[in-house]
């Protein structure tokens, strides 16, 4: 199962299951499928403009990961099983989502991952998600793994106790004494500056409402004075198509009027910039 596993071989799995093996076989301190979505690939890095090769190949093994995935979920496989020992708060959909593998997450919520499961400290897979985006994940699957855990019904309105910023880190029971503002996930987008983040939040109506830093951040950010000047975020995404529209119209006039705005819906993020 775990030669398998490592080398995301679906069929050699579908034939391992099919000879009665247990879907929810552990490789180690983790079970199958959680090694499934917490071993990282080899993502290209955004700031280095990967070659269109490597992100065919990236997306690729993705491709033979989710189905890895899926055939251990057909077979029984608990989305909730965790690891033993040290890691117990470490679901499948925690790992998934902050490796930035957004099929993963759909198919693990598809077959009842708990979404609302949270961690130590109140942490829930939102807030991990969103204070971890590591440096090897595409922003366009981060993003739309938050999507994703947001439309399963992760609570925007969730708490978690402020523990990890300022200088380094601060220990719970010293942010229970001081007093500090418990976070909601779109409180955390806000302070760790997850720009790619704030349009989503706001579709789904968060509004942030704890956090000085993050009052802070809707009133400097240029993004929300747009959308604030627009009406809110359903106004700007109007005007945005609008001038969207004006600039393809205006460089290619032959195409018929109904056409523009799709193109632009197809091509663009209208509203998100």
């Amino acid at each position: 199962m775990a030669k398998a596993v490592h080398s995301l071989d679906v069929a050699r799995l579908r034939e391992l299951i099919a000879g009665g093996a247990d879907a929810n076989t552990r490789i180690g301190p983790k079970s199958a499928l959680h090694e499934l979505c917490s071993t990282p690939d080899v993502a290209p890095l955004e700031n280095y403009e990967p070659p269109r090769a490597t992100i065919m190949f990236y997306r690729r093994e993705c491709q033979r990961r989710a189905a890895c995935v899926a055939a251990l979920l057909d077979a029984g496989a608990d989305p909730n099983l965790r690891p033993s020992g040290g890691s117990k708060f470490y679901a499948p959909l925690i790992a998934a989502a902050t490796r930035g593998f957004p099929d993963l997450v759909r198919l693990l919520l598809a077959h009842g991952a708990d979404v609302g499961f949270t961690q130590s400290h109140g942490t829930t897979v939102l807030h991990a998600v969103i204070m971890t985006h590591l440096p090897n994940v595409l922003e366009c699957d981060h993003a739309e793994c938050v999507r994703l855990l947001i439309a399963g019904g992760a609570d925007l309105r969730a708490k978690r106790l402020n523990q990890d910023r300022g200088d380094g880190g601060v220990h719970f029971i010293t942010a229970i004494a001081r007093g500090l503002p418990e976070p909601t996930p779109f409180d955390d987008a806000l302070s760790y500056g997850r720009t790619h983040l704030f349009p989503i939040f706001l579709r789904a109506g968060a509004s942030c409402t704890q956090s000085t830093e993050g009052r802070a951040s809707l009133e400097r950010h240029p993004y929300f004075r747009k959308v604030r000047a627009a009406g809110g975020i359903q106004a700007y995404e109007k005007a945005h198509l609008k001038r969207l529209v004006v600039m393809l119209v205006h460089k290619f006039p032959q195409l018929p009027a109904a056409v523009h705005p799709r193109i632009v819906m197809h091509w663009a993020h209208v509203g998100d910039y």
